[in-house]
């Protein structure tokens, strides 16, 4: 039987193109496209799109995370400051 992979080891993946899948306070499963990953300032980071929008999303709309591999998590980004920051860097690639 095949384990299943984290998100984390799926976003690591440079060969993966595959969904991922987190869990909100709720314990309620959701599932996000990756849209790109970017390193930046000896951090990783990822742009994604959840598959259902969450509620007064557009549906273009993606959400920032920062790889934290040592803790097994990502974390949202909010800042507006990195996020512009980190779409020029998307714009790059």
């Amino acid at each position: 039987m095949e384990e299943e992979r984290t998100a984390i080891d799926i976003l690591l993946d440079e060969n993966s193109t595959e969904n991922f899948f987190l869990y909100d306070e709720n314990d309620e499963k959701h599932e996000f496209e990756q849209h790109a990953v970017i390193p930046l300032d000896d951090d990783i980071y990822v742009i994604a799109k959840p598959t259902i929008p969450f509620d007064g999303m557009e549906e273009d709309e993606g959400i920032v995370f920062k790889i934290d591999a040592k803790n097994e998590e990502l974390i949202e980004i909010t800042d507006e400051d990195l996020i512009e920051k980190l779409f020029q860097e998307y714009d790059k690639l």
